[in-house]
């Protein structure tokens, strides 16, 4: 069993820097989860290629032989960011970087069970995400996650997982990417992912913990199967004091 984790990634504000300091001192990839941070990168620094020489292993190997067929995709190895070629944005941006890291990993790598999409004020406790797809593993068709409702901008709305973190088995992933084109890109992206995927496969509610004060029982939280901790806070003020607090009490 194997997950995908990715981590949509802009430093539009400075404190970006320091979440994704925590997050690359947090995350040791291992044989159930690989994290990859999802970037956009203007046209005029555009590279277009492997940015590092690292020695690569089999499964860097197959993503690189991915990356040649690409014009719009640019792998940095030593970092674990995919950059998709644009200019950084709300809608369409996230959304559109979501649908290209998924076409291009899920086309690599075959040894991807689920993948779980997530921002960088969110802190995964990865043992307790691990304890809940081993209970999910044989799953096929599941779309789960905080469950919200969005406007549709037309006079209907749509349940969607909140894109803090939802979680996807592979085959939804699939069908996601293959589905792109009825995709809604003028909504900001899980409402426009919710929009396509809900009316099909339905959400499982996953239960995630918003850390308000920093006084929050991380311990009986994860007893009671809570693995996804949202740390945003108005502007920022107190987000990495937040995900700090998550990271010493996991």
């Amino acid at each position: 069993m194997r997950c995908l984790i990715l981590v949509i990634v802009s430093f539009d504000k400075p404190v970006y820097y320091d979440m994704l300091r925590l997050w690359r001192e947090r995350c040791l990839n291992n044989s159930f989860y690989d994290v990859w941070f999802i970037q956009c990168k203007p046209a005029c620094e555009w590279i277009g290629d492997i940015v590092n020489d690292l020695p690569l292993l089999k499964q860097s190997q197959s993503l690189s032989q991915s990356l040649s067929q690409s014009d719009c995709l640019e792998l940095d190895h030593e970092n674990k960011t995919l950059f998709v070629k644009g200019d950084e944005c709300l809608i369409p941006g996230i959304l559109y970087k979501t649908v290209e890291a998924l076409s291009f990993f899920l086309s690599a790598d075959s040894s991807y069970d689920f993948i779980w999409r997530t921002n960088l004020s969110s802190v995964l406790d990865f043992a307790g995400l691990q304890r809940y797809i081993e209970t999910i593993s044989s799953s096929k068709r599941f779309y789960g996650g905080y469950i919200g409702l969005g406007s549709l901008n037309n006079g209907s709305s749509t349940f969607f997982a909140s894109g803090a973190g939802f979680l996807m088995s592979r085959d939804v992933g699939e069908y996601l990417v293959e589905n792109k084109q009825f995709l809604r890109w003028d909504l900001i992206d899980d409402v426009a992912i919710g929009a396509l995927l809900e009316p099909v496969f339905a959400i499982v509610p996953i239960e995630r913990c918003w850390v308000q004060t920093g006084s929050e029982d991380i311990s009986a939280l994860v007893a009671n199967g809570i693995f996804h901790f949202r740390c945003e806070s108005y502007q920022h003020s107190r987000t990495v004091e937040f995900m700090q607090y998550v990271d010493r009490n996991l």
